[in-house]
């Protein structure tokens, strides 16, 4: 049976494109895909985040629609971009979370460790939901439960006013919703503080994120620290 190497790894061609995918592609293959017109991602080493492509997206339209001015016509789409990004962190910042509590009771099986582990109700919300006020609340549930630091504070502030203009989760995705339809979601005028909602937006993410200069106890530095023990004592737990 041949032998089977792992790919090649390449750098991104700039480092301000590595956000979304850490490592880049061949120049023969990035000229030859530009050419073609065709995106190539996956695989070993081109795993994208799903919330920074939403996040990257809506600044990019963002930029560009204020440019040309055309914020009205781009509303719909930003929004549900802004939205989704920030769904999309909660979400996994929280499976985090969750697979904290079950390494901690893996490990000690406690009377605590057992009370720490998350609800059939909120597993089936990390994976089912996409109610902001309910995510987020599960994550300050479970973040003061096992003592994991640096949950951002101003987000409760921006789930709010991101809700203040959706009647439901789906008012950017549709134009109505409801069993009939019957419930149109733009009867009246609205007016959307996109820029101002993404630069808050912006902010908690960067604030949250692990740098690894600044040393600060973001929650991402929380978990990638709590994380990392774990599996250090799990592996010595395991006998040779």
């Amino acid at each position: 049976m041949p032998a089977k190497f792992d790919p090649p790894i390449y750098l991104n061609s700039s480092n301000n494109n590595n956000e979304v995918i850490v490592f880049g592609k061949s120049p023969e293959q990035e000229a030859e895909d530009i050419q073609n017109g065709v995106a190539r991602l996956g695989g070993a080493w081109r795993q994208p985040s799903y919330a920074k492509a939403y996040l990257r997206a809506a600044r990019v339209l963002i930029r560009d629609a204020q440019e040309k001015q055309d914020l009205d016509q781009l509303a719909m789409p930003i929004f549900y971009l802004q939205r989704h990004s920030l769904e999309l962190f909660i979400k996994g910042f929280l499976g985090s979370l969750y697979d904290i509590a079950r390494m901690r009771f893996d490990l000690q099986q406690s009377v605590q460790t057992k009370k720490d582990l998350p609800s059939k109700n909120a597993v089936k919300r990390l994976t089912m939901s996409h109610d902001l006020q309910k995510l987020n609340s599960d994550l300050r549930e479970i973040s003061v439960q096992l003592q994991i630091e640096g949950y951002p504070n101003a987000l409760p502030q921006l789930i709010k006013d991101i809700e203040t203009h959706e009647n439901n989760p789906t008012w950017s995705r549709y134009p109505c919703s409801g069993v009939d339809g019957i419930n149109h979601h733009l009867k009246a005028e609205v007016v959307l503080p996109l820029v101002d909602l993404h630069q808050r937006l912006e902010k908690i993410i960067q604030d949250a994120a692990f740098d690894v200069d600044q040393g600060t106890e973001t929650l991402e530095a929380s978990i990638y620290y709590e994380m990392n023990s774990l599996l250090q004592s799990l592996d010595a737990k395991i006998p040779d």
